[in-house]
């Protein structure tokens, strides 16, 4: 059952402590839950998540719902990946990212994960410095 008002159409929020279990419902939703709810293919569902590793990370998710959508054929392409918010991706739990995931959705927002998480999310306003390298990149293009 989602975290959520009874009169609520497009914000859900489901809430899921252990990671596993998480990633399990993340499937469901987008194989079968909002296509059956709302009416939506699969592939018009954008699923995000803040980190690449952790069984809610975008590669495990990724690999999870090619399984079940897209079973291994040569012909057929590689699906992309609603939100994951768990404390194990505690380094990505910032509002300014919160905030970009959610106003995304045109249609529908639903979120899997713990309070606690989002809580953090939510609270946090001081965005981590990333060390991407881009500046000092765009130094030496502008210095060239």
């Amino acid at each position: 059952m989602p975290l959520t008002p009874k009169e609520a159409d497009d914000f859900f929020f489901f809430v899921k402590e252990d990671p596993d279990e998480a990633a399990e419902l993340i499937v469901d939703l987008v194989a079968a839950r909002i296509p059956n709810k709302f009416g939506l293919k699969p592939t018009d569902i954008q699923v995000l998540s803040p980190m690449y590793r952790s069984s809610t990370g975008v590669t495990n998710l990724n690999a999870r719902l090619q399984e079940k959508l897209n079973p291994p054929s040569p012909k057929k392409a590689e699906r992309k990946l609603a939100s994951t918010l768990l404390t194990q991706h505690y380094l990505m739990l910032q509002r300014n990212l919160l905030y970009t995931a959610i106003t995304r959705a045109r249609k529908l927002v639903v979120l899997v994960g713990s309070q606690r998480a989002l809580g953090m999310a939510v609270h946090n306003n001081k965005p981590s410095e990333r060390y991407s390298g881009l500046k000092e990149r765009l130094n030496l293009a502008h210095t060239a």
